[in-house]
């Protein structure tokens, strides 16, 4: 299906889209320039001198205490460079042997966490530009390394699992799940007679910068094991292994992620790289340990609080590089007390980064959140300092995503916004932006349609009448409940094995017809013939993969160092 031979039309402009693909390298190379993707997650691209670029890139590297210098690495010295790797990994697989030598049995076989030389990549460094503050641009380090066959996955993968469902138990009471579960649990609170909120009510937020490296890993491993304590009490397990065995593996794992930059292998010595599914975890432990002092603190029985953090794993999988977590709360006491609370527990954890905005209009979540005179106002909220009419980031088909994208913001602008008026201001700039963005009218104007159709709010089109927008917005609040229903059924259905995710590449063919096809060889293939395919309740996602992106042809993250060679990408 896929053999299909291209026609002219789309022949012609692959060529012409070459062509230009090549001109820009080799404009970049000529001018020493660099194209790096910007870290809010748009389609914003930086272009700046290379050698600026790098100067702030070695400036960080050189003031920051995240990192700590391992050893020299060059074409030269290959081979030594092979030999440190291996004796780390030689090293960690005998300290696991020894932690489960005392204990014989399959669940605790250390074989599952043996790490084979032969099959792990290094990890690497490189920096995205952050440009939110005007006539400014600072620079953010990313590790990128493979979630399954770094030095520390399997651990990672291993610990996660035994630790992420003690943790989500944890945090669920207090955590919001995106804008419109906060703006739900504020509204019940706000609509409870026995709440306090009045016209002075004033609105706090509280935003952790360095969310994935403010933990030392001492500090990391002491609230850990605090909190183990505190949510298993006197059990002495986690899952089928001892609490100390767990401490002693995330000590471990912490030690342990290596990677490399510029000539050179350093180590993490403050949290540990976002792409490990174990990162996240640690870090929702430490940030709810930081958040249980900081309302011992502030004292809020009756106030209304709660944290979200936007590189989640628990609620969705749409990741963001600018990692932070985000923490809101209700005060009706004195603001200069607040401050003064604040800015002694800012001193008391000087390791943790964070910004305040105090005041009766706060963004959080891309909701504007207003306390007019006692009565709670919302609207989408946009960064002044963002670059307006951007599309979100994507990798893959472009249009697909775009055309998801478009939907899920129509369904957010009106559970945000109370007003009609403030919903049609946004939609236009949601259409404007596709338009800047060069999506067709007909492109647009058949997605908005199909969701004013689909949510029974057609009149809306044409009539901006606030009684029926009032009852749009009703049913799409019901809506939440639907959508979580659905995540918690493919929640179910991946715990129990039973959904089947593929992934294949996909430049130009039939692809609808061939995901029809495919779910049909798979039902009949896949499934005990004895029992119905629908009784077995297998769903199968097929997901497709497209080879290129702009970024990935421009902007040249991954090093070029033979360690990377294609040829010598395993060690």
């Amino acid at each position: 299906m896929f053999s299909t031979s291209l026609t002219s039309t789309i022949r012609q402009r692959a060529k012409y889209e070459k062509e230009l693909v090549q001109s820009i390298r080799i404009y970049l190379k000529e001018n020493n320039l660099i194209l790096r993707r910007t870290t809010d997650q748009r389609n914003n691209f930086y272009l700046g001198n290379r050698k600026d670029f790098e100067d702030k890139a070695n400036e960080y590297i050189m003031k920051t205490d995240d990192f700590e210098y391992c050893q020299d690495v060059n074409e030269t010295n290959l081979r030594q460079t092979y030999k440190y790797l291996n004796e780390i990994v030689r090293s960690i697989n005998s300290d696991i042997k020894k932690m489960f030598d005392s204990k014989k049995g399959k669940d605790n076989d250390p074989m599952k966490l043996h790490i084979d030389f032969d099959q792990i990549q290094l990890s690497y460094l490189y920096f995205l530009p952050d440009v939110s503050k005007r006539n400014d641009i600072s620079l953010k380090a990313i590790i990128a390394g493979s979630s399954k066959s770094s030095i520390t996955s399997r651990l990672s993968q291993f610990l996660d699992e035994l630790l992420r469902p003690i943790t989500q138990r944890a945090i669920e009471p207090t955590t919001f799940i995106n804008g419109i579960d906060f703006l739900q649990k504020l509204n019940l609170y706000i609509n409870d007679k026995k709440n306090d909120f009045n016209s002075k009510t004033m609105l706090v937020t509280i935003t952790i910068k360095n969310y994935h490296t403010m933990i030392p890993h001492g500090k990391m491993l002491t609230t850990l094991e605090n909190f183990l304590n505190d949510q298993l009490g006197y059990s002495a397990f986690v899952g089928n292994i001892s609490q100390r065995k767990a401490l002693d593996l995330t000590g471990l794992f912490l030690r342990n992620n290596y990677f490399y930059y510029n000539n050179k292998i350093y180590r993490c010595t403050r949290g540990s790289p976002k792409g490990l599914v174990l990162s996240e975890t640690l870090c929702h432990i430490y940030a709810f340990h930081w958040q249980k002092l900081l309302l011992e603190k502030l004292s809020l029985p009756t106030q209304f609080y709660g944290r979200y953090n936007d590189f989640s794993c628990f609620y969705h999988t749409q990741t963001k590089l600018m990692s932070k977590s985000n923490l809101f709360f209700t005060w009706n006491r004195s603001t200069n007390a607040l401050r003064e609370i604040l800015q002694t527990f800012g001193s008391e954890h000087a390791h943790i980064e964070f910004d305040i905005k105090i005041d009766s209009t706060v963004p959080f979540l891309d909701v504007h959140v207003e306390n007019y005179h006692g009565t709670l106002f919302t609207r989408v909220y946009h960064d002044s300092n963002s670059q307006k009419y951007t599309l979100s980031y994507v990798i893959g088909n472009s249009r697909s995503a775009h055309s998801h994208w478009l939907r899920s913001a129509l369904i957010r602008t009106v559970r945000y916004c109370i007003s009609v008026y403030d919903f049609n201001q946004e939609r236009l700039y949601l259409q404007a932006t596709c338009l800047v963005n060069g999506y067709s009218l007909e492109f647009i104007d058949d997605r908005v349609r199909h969701f004013f159709k689909h949510f029974d709010g057609i009149s809306l089109l044409s009539v901006s009448n606030q009684d029926e927008y009032d009852k749009l917005r009703r049913r799409l609040m019901n809506y939440i409940d639907e959508q979580k229903e659905y995540n918690f059924k493919n929640k179910e259905l991946e715990k129990n094995k039973q959904l089947i995710r593929l992934n294949y590449l996909h430049e130009f063919g039939r692809k609808h017809e061939f995901n029809r096809q495919l779910k049909e060889i798979l039902s009949n293939k896949l499934v005990d013939k004895k029992i119905p395919f629908i009784k077995q309740q297998l769903t199968i996602n097929l997901k497709t993969i497209h080879q290129y992106s702009l970024n990935g042809l421009l902007s040249q993250q991954k090093p070029s160092h033979p360690l990377f060679n294609k040829e010598k990408m395993f060690f």
